[in-house]
This record gives C-alpha cells, structure tokens and sequence, in this order.
C-alpha cells in the first residue's frame, strides 16, 4: 500500500495487475529526447516551452501570487483560471484531489514512471 498525504487516502497497489513492478514497465531513455517527448504533440510541446519560457522570468516568478491575484480581481476568477489550469497547473500539478490525480499517476505509470504524491 503506499500513502498519500495530499489526501490521507490509501492508494492499494491493487490498481496494479498481479505480479507488476517497475522493471516489468517500459523503459523510457529521459537521455534521447525524441523518445522522452513522442507522446507529447507539438501543441503540448509550445505550451510546455512556453510556461517553462515565462518561468525563467525572475520578476514574474518572484511576483507572481501578486499578478494572479490583480488578475482575478481584473479579469475575474473564471477567466483566469481558463489560462492557468492548461498550462501552468497542468505542467506542474496532477491534479487537485485523488479523482483528478489518478488518470496521471496511471498514465505515467504505464510509461514506467513512478509518481510521489505529496
């Protein structure tokens, strides 16, 4: 059984057919490129560059809770998290609870990756 503490909810590894490990999962080479990223379109590509662009930007990270809360306040919550949740959340974050969080966990784990859920 592993724990998450995000939710307190025990995952049973019972999602895992019988007999499954990490070495019986594909092995994906993070050194050739091409084959880390051929899941990905090059859609999902541009907006990864591009949060990950806009990350290096110290002023914006350094203010950013400032200039998601001026954001919300002028454009509305909504609208904000229209732009957000696609890119940012989603390059960063699972999900939000347990339900959200799993189809990720499983997509991951069928490429051979484990996932930490904190």
């Amino acid at each position: 059984r592993e724990r998450s503490t995000l939710t307190g909810t025990v995952i049973s590894k019972e999602r895992q057919p019988p007999n499954a490990s990490v070495q019986d999962k594909p092995h994906i080479d993070f050194t050739d490129a091409k084959e880390a990223l051929s899941s990905k379109s090059t859609f999902e590509l541009l907006v990864t560059l591009g949060v990950l662009k806009t990350c290096s930007i110290k002023p914006l990270v350094q203010n950013g809770d400032k200039l998601l809360n001026v954001s919300k306040k002028i454009f509305g919550r909504n609208l904000v998290n229209l732009v957000v949740r696609p890119t940012f959340f989603k390059q960063f974050c699972a999900g939000e609870d347990l339900t959200t969080i799993l189809p990720t966990v499983d997509r991951l784990k069928a490429g051979g990756i484990t996932s930490i859920l904190d």
